[in-house]
């Protein structure tokens, strides 16, 4: 049994090094807009929309690795670690010459440089995926963060140096290109995998790994595809630079996702023993309880991301890119929705094929939504259609649910806290308008607006933990 405290360390050395590459990525992108035209920047994200779609082309092995060396003995794991990286491998250098040859079709001119370094950016991270996950087997978390971070904060660096040198999209690939190499040597070395006198069977255990892999991956691959329908949409149907603003409006605030999947990690122990002993009302308790927890602290940074959102992407991303304040504030309006870690609930309840059922619904009123409102109402439409299948996905998932739950009472939600908590976040950040009349310049405005939020965020959360703990005494 893995003990709280570990689990927790382990979770944070992977968000660690994960959260390392969110942030050089938005960097890149603050740093790009200002460098280089909003065409070529609409095209850079062209060939991310590209290279998202072509990471499934691992078949799943990254996924199927844990599985499968997971369960195997000692003995045996080397053995796999090596087949694992000889089918991904010739996976990720075949995507990486489709990549390549793509960038020779008329339809791309300019452009083969550009996706010749995307090649070798997406074999290299496909082969980094799999050493990572033997490092998650053999329990190096550590080393994977330390690697991780050093290896996006090193192409961050090597990418600004070098479009400063020449703005181009190609040479900012070609530098993550090679700091993704350097991450995958470093994984190997500290893997193993390369290490002289282990005994290697050629493909041992292929076929259960590839197996393993393929079944695993469908989930992934939907979660995948819904986060990336609508910059797909956009990029086919219209214009480089409509993609170029389009991206600098589509994203929500970086540190939710890390947030929810604490909360999910904090919970789900608690609601499965529960579930286990038939205590369902105690499941919505602790249900009632994070999506309370997550609305005294989501509530006044939406309402703050919302008042403040046209200063707060002119900071970011330059006036030239103010088009894409609409998508900003269409995407605002999920997070409401999100407050609520439905994964959580559904897994400790045993209903894996409703969160499936959920994600696939989510894709496809997402594609369909995305052409159709693209056609009738332009590059809006697909922003639209993020927002209501997001809001459809989590309908599905409360109708699958609420039976088996005494919601009867106190209802699926808790509405009381709900209302107090955007009451509080009201009340914090709506004095906050006042600084337009008094401060010029954007940077001044927004950033002594989101002061005075995080200070009260930061005040009430020491005022619960005080009184928590006075609590328990």
């Amino acid at each position: 049994m893995i003990r709280p405290g570990r689990l927790t360390r382990k979770t944070a050395a992977l968000s660690v090094g994960r959260g390392a590459g969110v942030a050089a990525q938005f960097a890149l992108n603050m740093f790009l807009v200002r460098v280089v035209s909003q065409h070529e920047f609409g095209w850079f994200h062209e060939i991310r929309v590209v290279l998202t779609f072509a990471a499934l082309l691992d078949l799943g092995i990254p996924l199927g690795l844990l599985q499968v060396a997971g369960a195997a003995e000692p003995g045996r794991r080397h053995g796999l670690y090596r087949t694992a990286l000889a089918i991904a491998g010739a996976a990720g250098l075949a995507t990486g010459a489709i990549l390549f040859l793509a960038g020779l079709l008329p339809a791309f001119t300019g452009l083969s440089s550009a996706f010749a370094w995307s090649g070798l950016l997406i074999a290299a991270t496909i082969v980094a995926a799999v050493l990572e996950s033997a490092l998650v087997v053999e329990e190096r978390h550590a080393a994977i963060a330390a690697i991780s971070a050093t290896s996006a904060v090193g192409g961050l660096v090597l990418a600004l140096a070098g479009v400063l040198w020449r703005p181009s999209i190609s040479v900012a690939y070609a530098a993550l290109a090679l700091a993704a190499c350097a991450r995958a040597v470093a994984l190997a070395k500290v893997t193993g995998v390369a290490r002289t006198g282990v005994q290697w069977r050629p493909l041992a255990g292929a076929v259960q790994l590839l197996k393993t892999s393929i079944a695993v991956s469908g989930h992934r691959a939907l979660g995948i595809a819904s986060g990336t329908i609508d910059r797909a949409v956009v990029g086919i149907f219209f214009s480089a630079g409509t993609l170029g603003w389009y991206v600098t409006g589509a994203w929500e605030v970086p540190f939710m996702s890390v947030f929810f999947s604490a909360i999910a990690s904090a919970i789900l122990p608690e609601m499965s023993a529960h579930w286990t002993a038939k205590k369902n009302a105690d499941i919505l308790a602790v249900w009632h309880r994070s999506i309370t927890l997550s609305a005294w602290l989501i509530f006044p940074i939406w309402l703050w991301s919302w008042i403040w959102a046209p200063e707060l992407l002119r900071v970011l991303f330059t006036r030239q890119y103010e088009d894409g304040l609409p998508v900003f504030r269409i995407y605002l309006l999920a997070l409401p929705v999100r407050i609520a870690v439905y994964s959580a609930l559904l897994v400790a309840m045993e209903k894996s094929r409703v969160l499936v059922n959920g994600a696939v619904i989510d894709v496809a009123v997402n594609l369909v939504l995305s052409v159709v409102l693209a056609v009738a109402i332009g590059p809006l439409g697909p922003a639209v259609a993020t927002v209501v299948a997001t809001y459809s996905q989590a309908g599905y998932y409360v109708a699958s649910v609420r039976g088996d739950l005494p919601v009867q009472r106190v209802g699926f939600f808790p509405w009381g806290s709900l209302f107090w908590a955007l009451t509080a976040a009201g009340l914090v950040t709506l004095p906050t308008l006042v600084l337009r009349r008094v401060f010029e310049g954007d940077l001044p405005r927004a950033g002594i607006a989101l002061a005075w939020t995080g200070c009260i965020l930061a005040a009430g959360a020491v005022f619960a933990l005080r009184k928590r703990g006075t609590e328990g005494e």
